[in-house]
């Protein structure tokens, strides 16, 4: 690691490298590419509504090459690099190791609908140490550090977040998807998941961790789970102090799982969650 890096510290010298790395992509590669993308620029990947653009190749092109030298012997994974071979690569269990989305929520982005970010995690032996959140239109970002809580930056100042709620489950606001979940439960899910009237929709994983710090969210459902999406909303949650677990056996989150990954305020809520997804 390079000299006076403390990762796991909002206002430290790697976290700023990294904060000013996505600041750079953000700024110079992919905002001005929104609403400004001409056909042969954008392609789609596992269905019609998976997209990667020229915004998405070139910002994960930089922000490899900029955070590769941060920690000597670390390795990198990118969503779109991965995405050409369909394989997660099995080092994400050795030593340090970068994992980068260079533009969530690609399909808003695309709709020149203003809500997508970049994400950068920082793991080690497959845990998750750091992640930094950068709101590409807001020209901010949010950090979560493994035992330090959550904060945001602005590149000046580190606000700590500390939201609370006290609404029940069916009172509470968050977000929730079907998109990952199978056959027969999907079906149901999507119309139970229409009459919860606090439940909305962002489309994109590292705001709905955003709306969670700010105290707009009190929980979240992802059923799409990779390490570039679901390893910084766990991290984020965790810190916060939410209730973190697979829904399926009420596991810890691990890199290599699948299935539905539920986040809430607290214990009984998380409960009250799981049994609105498997029994309405």
């Amino acid at each position: 690691m390079t000299a006076n890096s403390q990762f796991h510290l909002p206002d430290s010298d790697l976290s700023q490298a990294v904060f000013s790395a996505l600041s750079h992509a953000a700024s110079q590669i992919i905002w001005p590419y929104f609403g400004q993308l001409d056909a042969d620029m954008v392609r789609t990947k596992s269905s019609d509504t998976d997209f990667v653009t020229i915004a998405d190749t070139r910002a994960e092109q930089y922000l490899s090459s900029s955070l590769l030298p941060l920690i000597e012997g670390a390795d990198i994974i990118g969503e779109e690099s991965t995405s050409q071979t369909g394989v997660i690569p099995k080092t994400l269990s050795d030593g340090y190791i970068w994992v980068v989305d260079p533009l969530d929520g690609t399909r808003n982005f695309v709709n020149k609908i203003n809500r997508f970010c970049s994400m950068v995690t920082l793991l080690h032996k497959g845990v998750p140490q750091a992640a930094w959140i950068y709101r590409i239109a807001e020209k901010d970002c949010f950090f979560a550090g493994k035992g330090r809580g959550v904060y945001y930056l602005d590149g000046t100042t580190y606000q700590r977040c500390a939201p609370s709620g006290e609404a029940s489950f069916f009172e509470a606001r968050g977000t929730a998807n079907a998109m990952g979940v199978e056959e027969p439960l999907r079906t149901a899910l999507r119309e139970r998941l229409k009459t919860h009237k606090g439940r909305y929709h962002i489309g994109s994983a590292g705001l709905d961790a955003v709306a969670l710090a700010q105290g707009r969210s009190e929980f979240v459902m992802h059923s799409k789970l990779t390490p570039w999406d679901s390893l910084p909303v766990s991290l984020f949650a965790q810190e916060l102090g939410f209730v973190v677990k697979m829904a399926s056996d009420e596991s810890r989150f691990t890199p290599q799982k699948t299935g539905i990954l539920m986040i809430a305020r607290d214990e009984p809520m998380w409960q009250a969650f799981r049994q609105f997804v498997y029994q309405g």
